[in-house]
């Protein structure tokens, strides 16, 4: 083989990203972001994901080689490496899922058409359990999506006794909602939960979006919004146990601690 063909093989190897760890999101490449969709859903969203876990099942996220959705009864556990791993990773719909020491990277790599979903995305109603003493991060793909999604006209629980971290440095909420897109209800019953928006709301939703109720009922909670969190969209509730707060769309200014 002569020199230049093996130039050439070098360049189409560097430009599929085989072997180099270069991350490539194949799916909704000529999608569009509609910051007005109007169901909050995922725009865009296609691709083959497989159901995998179960009662009792442990899922190694760094062995996973394609999008998934989590089955009820599944453990999470390890690290999801956005980079090399650009994949959906979703909680089926009424699972009770427990993050037992989870980092999923989620990376803005490719641009705004790319990686259309969060880091973490529920399909419908979905508790996730913090396993006891357990670190758990979990961040965004997309800039418009949140680092965990929840879909409008659904609730996701969190309790338990480790810790969970969502943290967007862009346009999406921490827990919630994106930019345009809405979310629906969030309950934390227990856990310590820091989540902090980019141009939104910490815990609830993004620019012209809505958001379901907040309710707190016990834990220790740190939210913490960028300026856009809420505005131009409907008033969010908020319930700390039986009190009761109003937030008149200014749940991205608040930082709670309960």
């Amino acid at each position: 083989m002569s020199k230049y063909s093996m130039k050439a093989m070098l360049v189409i190897a560097v430009m599929m990203g085989l072997g180099l760890g270069l991350a490539s999101c194949s799916k909704d490449d000529n999608a569009v972001i509609n910051p007005e969709t109007p169901d909050g859903g995922v725009p865009g969203d296609g691709g083959q994901a497989t159901l995998i876990g179960g009662h009792g099942k442990v899922i190694p996220l760094n062995e996973l080689f394609s999008d998934a959705i989590i089955a009820d009864g599944s453990t999470l556990t390890g690290t999801l490496d956005g980079e090399k791993q650009p994949y959906k990773i979703s909680i089926a719909d009424g699972a009770t899922v427990t993050l037992d020491n989870v980092t999923i990277n989620g990376v803005h790599i490719m641009g705004d058409q790319q990686c259309l979903w969060a880091g973490l995305s529920c399909e419908g109603d979905a508790t996730l359990i913090l396993a006891d003493s357990t670190v758990n991060t979990v961040k965004n793909f997309n800039r418009y999506y949140p680092c965990i999604h929840v879909p409008a006209g659904h609730t996701l629980t969190i309790q338990g006794y480790g810790s969970l971290v969502a943290v967007n440095n862009y346009f999406g909420a921490g827990i919630g909602g994106g930019f345009g897109i809405n979310c629906g209800n969030i309950v934390i019953k227990s856990g310590t939960v820091t989540a902090t928006g980019g141009g939104a709301a910490g815990i609830g939703s993004g620019f012209n979006a809505t958001c379901g109720d907040i309710t707190i009922e016990s834990g220790t909670v740190t939210a913490t919004g960028g300026l856009s969190g809420g505005d131009q969209g409907d008033r969010s509730l908020i319930f700390f146990s039986k009190k009761f707060v109003n937030s008149h769309n200014k749940l991205y200014l608040c930082s709670v601690f309960v």
